[in-house]
Formats: C-alpha cells, structure tokens, sequence
C-alpha cells in the first residue's frame, strides 16, 4: 500500500438553484429519504471540495448515510457575485432555493 497515492474520486454535478438575486450553486448526493444540508459557515467552493481527501472523505461519508447537499453562498465559489453584506433573510432565501432545488421536503 502506498499512503502517497490519491485515488480519484467522482465530483457530483454541480447544479443551480435560482433566487432573486442570483443563481446558487450546489451538489446533492446519496440516496437516503434523510437530508443532511451543509450550511456554509463563511466562503465556500463545492468543486473545490473534491480536490482533496481531507474534504471529500468526510462528505462521501455523509453522503453513504444521508442525501447530502452542499452550496456556495451568493458572492463564494460558483455562485453569482454579490455585492454587500447579506440579511439573514437573504441568506435564508438562497437555502430555501438549493432546498427546493435539491428536493429536500424536510
């Protein structure tokens, strides 16, 4: 076994889900009836998180357990620029988008 050797992994599609104030992208993955969604606590880059094993390990193993989904804030990573501070209202919209996107009822 040679522990300097990355395996390559599967990067989820990246979709986008649809505000007022710009596109928000995100990726669901896993099949459970059960979401667990990553609110991201500052800036964030969903395709980005598959270039290294400490981020994707983690998130496989979520996904192997719950429909996993994770998103860009408007203005970080793949989503829409955004000028300004947000409202925690905004904030709030943009989750309610990807979860509607993402098709996660509850």
């Amino acid at each position: 076994m040679n522990c300097g050797t990355i395996r390559a992994v599967d990067v989820p599609r990246i979709r986008f889900a649809s505000t007022a104030r710009g596109k928000v992208a995100f990726q669901a993955l896993g099949g459970s009836k059960t979401s667990f969604v990553l609110v991201p606590p500052l800036a964030q880059h969903v395709e980005m998180m598959w270039e290294q094993p400490v981020f994707w390990r983690p998130i496989q193993r979520l996904a192997s357990a719950f429909h996993f989904v994770q998103y860009d804030k408007l203005g970080t990573g793949l989503s829409d620029p955004s000028n300004g501070a947000h409202t925690l209202d905004e904030r709030l919209d943009e989750l309610r988008a990807v979860l509607d996107a993402a098709g996660v009822e509850r």
